[in-house]
């Protein structure tokens, strides 16, 4: 077999993986055979000096994390254009090439993974390192002893790169299946991110889906994180649960350590054992979704100024359980210090009576409710309420909150299952008519608050979207999204005026996932990596399509699944930036395409990259490719 040497200690003979930051090489030492695995970073990594710099001075610091529940980092070699990790070899496969057989694990098992993970994390986050890319695939298992040894990989990429101006460096590096709040909402993160990713683990362990899994592609999933509490599978433990409610805080402040985590998961014991692993989800269990806005208020019930991250309604009261089971804890804590008697505390439990774990809850508080009719908060400066995006996402001054008790008792009352400033009866449909006619099929005693979407090929001034849904309770407020005028343009048109690379081939239909789709760029070879940009010169704000592979390639079946995973994983992945910086990625293949609805407001250059994971013959594809503006910001090359 032809090898190459990296410096002057070591040889790499195959690329064994390859992701966002570079490819993973397995090599050997000269000196005595010792085999390693390499990751060698990208090239644009070599010729950034700050990169370079603190790839040298990380050096100690990687090298001094010895654990045996992480990989061991034996060297750092710096070669003219190459940077690489030289790890320890590992031979077991990871974490996710064990849920992709299995489909799900017994809890107890589960718990075992993921106290031994957590170990892991809690001796890297003692050195200050923050893993920022908690997931399955890094989670590597050494079957080279008695036993299997779960260790964590891949903790020195994001340490090295964080903070530059490289795209995988930025604040959303990540997976968005696995990424905390706080991480998506560009705060810097700390240790409690990786736990918020372990807790994903845990969920999708035992349920085989992660919780925020579903439509709307990595903006979907995203926002899911941010604004959904995760749905509870059928026969969860309810000791598990709870931990994992308390991991998947929204603030990251009511999130145990990786140490708190590792001692809990310890203790479960014999609550899990024999419990059988769960059958296998194809969609997770609907989640309640969280009350918008801007403010959260402290655990303690103090408000913090200016702060954007959800924070929970969590009492540490006697729990009592209501006549439907639910527990509620007493003590829990409105923004104005007050105490609210039977506010939620850890949710619903599966017996009456059942002892309530303090923990973070999951309601937020110092939020109004959309459509609550709440007045704003006045800001030390006297400014003007804050404005709405056009996403409605709240924006505006730091905001001191003088009195939201209103805001906290309509949403406890949300989460109890009581109804108010209720219209009556049941939602009706309001797609596709006119405001004035939903007012009109809503009646006097229905309030509307309206917002906007640049039409995606809806008729201008129609309804696309509505909350609450058809069919569920008519409340006193309903919210509906109008569609605005746009411009649009498909991909192939840019591409017959801008595209540069790869994704040329145009076609006026193909098949993707079972999909017919129209106005299709399809790459130029199924078997090598490509990128093409497109020039958008600021003049678009939406970017949507199905990217995938052709139907009619090699469908990963389910006989082929570990074949190509042990060639370094299967399919294509796919990252797309704009003006060099990340926006978003995914691994597609025949069968798991990616529905884009990706935000480029205000981007120049778009840029697709895409990475073959293995050799099945399929071409990459974006069916329906197109990108949305509003009509005043059309480039003039597309007039």
């Amino acid at each position: 077999m032809p090898t190459r040497p990296l410096g002057s200690r070591y040889r790499l003979d195959a690329e064994i993986g390859r992701g966002a930051m570079g490819s993973v090489w397995s090599g050997s030492r000269n000196d005595n055979g010792e085999r390693v695995a390499v990751k060698l970073l990208r090239s644009e990594y070599a010729e950034d000096a700050e990169i370079v710099s603190r790839f040298i001075q990380e050096r100690s610091v990687l090298l001094r994390v010895v654990h045996p529940n992480v990989v061991r980092v034996r060297d750092l070699v710096v070669e003219g254009s190459t940077l690489g990790i030289v790890m320890e070899h590992i031979g077991g496969g990871d974490v996710r090439r064990l849920l992709d057989s299995r489909g799900t694990l017994p809890p107890a098992e589960a718990a075992w993974l993921g106290r031994e993970i957590a170990l892991g994390l809690a001796a890297i986050h003692a050195e200050g390192i923050i893993h920022r890319d908690v997931k399955p695939a890094n989670i590597l298992l050494d079957d080279s002893g008695d036993g299997t040894v779960p260790k964590v990989s891949d903790f020195g990429v994001a340490r090295i790169t964080q903070g530059t101006g490289h795209t995988t460096s930025t604040a959303m590096l990540g997976t968005p299946l696995y990424m905390a709040p706080e991480v998506i909402e560009e705060e810097t993160p700390t240790g409690r991110a990786d736990v918020y990713a372990l807790g994903i683990m845990l969920y999708e362990m035992v349920a085989g889906i992660t919780p925020f899994a579903g439509a709307g592609g990595a903006y979907g999933v995203l926002t899911r994180h941010s604004g959904t509490l995760p749905g509870r599978p059928d026969g969860f433990p309810d000791a598990l649960w709870d931990l994992v409610l308390t991991m998947l805080a929204k603030d990251p402040a009511l999130r145990p350590d990786a140490g708190d985590v590792a001692e809990r998961l310890g203790h479960l014991g014999s609550a899990l054992d024999d419990l059988p692993a769960l059958r296998k989800l194809v969609e997770a269990p609907v989640g309640q979704r969280l009350p918008t806005g801007q403010w959260a208020g402290a655990a303690d019930g103090t408000v913090q100024d200016g702060a954007s991250a959800t924070t929970a309604l969590a009492g540490t009261g006697p729990a009592t359980a209501a006549p439907d089971g639910t527990v509620v804890r007493d003590g829990a804590v409105a923004p104005d210090g007050t105490v609210v008697a039977g506010a939620p505390g850890v949710g619903p439990t599966t017996h009456p009576g059942a002892a309530a774990q303090p923990g973070p809850g999951h309601l937020p508080v110092g939020y109004a409710p959309e459509g609550s009719g709440a007045g704003w908060a006045t800001s030390e400066r006297g400014d003007a309420p804050p404005t709405r995006s056009r996403g409605g996402r709240l924006r505006g001054p730091r905001a001191v909150v003088a009195a939201f008790v209103a805001g906290a008792v309509l949403a406890t009352a949300l989460v109890l299952g009581i109804r108010l400033l209720t219209g009556g009866g049941p939602m009706p449909d309001l797609a596709g008519l006119t405001v004035d006619q939903a007012e009109e099929a809503l009646g006097d005693d229905v309030g509307i608050e309206e917002r906007s979407v640049l039409s995606d090929g809806d008729p201008v001034g129609t309804i696309v979207a509505q909350h609450p849904a058809t069919g569920a309770g008519t409340p006193g407020t309903v919210t509906v999204t109008v569609a605005e005028e746009s411009t649009l343009r498909s991909l192939d048109e840019l591409g017959s005026e801008s595209a540069d690379g790869e994704l040329r081939e145009t076609y006026e239909r193909v098949s993707i996932d079972g999909a017919s789709t129209d106005g299709a760029v399809v790459s130029g070879g199924f078997d090598t990596d490509g990128s093409t940009t497109y020039a958008l010169e600021e003049g678009f704000d939406r970017l949507r399509g199905l990217v995938g592979r052709l139907d009619g390639g090699d469908s990963p079946s389910e006989d082929s699944r570990g074949e190509r995973a042990s060639r370094g994983g299967a399919g294509v992945e796919v990252e797309i930036y704009g003006d060099d910086v990340l926006i978003a990625s995914q691994v597609v293949d025949v069968g798991s395409p990616w529905r884009l609805d990706l935000d480029v407001s205000g981007v120049d250059e778009l840029r697709i990259d895409y990475y073959v994971l293995d050799t099945s013959y399929a071409y990459v594809a974006i069916g329906d490719g197109r990108v949305i503006g509003q009509p005043a910001n059309l480039p003039e090359r597309y007039a």
